[in-house]
């Protein structure tokens, strides 16, 4: 079985860390620009998830520390 773009999108939502995402985007030339599929923060906003998720629409407040990021725009 192969897996295609919307697999390993649904897949990627339950990633709990950014490095997660970055292998997936690195290790499989396929899958490069995964990140930029997803129109809101499957993970912990911060400085380097606001670049890798450079197409949100709907954020998502995880913790208080996210509502500091969400405040500001990308």
């Amino acid at each position: 079985m192969k897996l295609g773009y919307n697999e390993i999108m649904i897949t990627s939502k339950y990633f709990n860390e950014i490095k997660d995402f970055i292998n997936l985007e690195i290790g499989i030339k396929r899958f490069r620009g995964n990140t930029e599929q997803f129109h809101f923060n499957p993970i912990h906003f911060n400085h380097y998830s606001r670049i890798l998720f450079a197409n949100i629409e709907t954020f998502h407040i995880y913790d208080e520390n996210n509502m500091k990021h969400g405040s500001t725009r990308c």
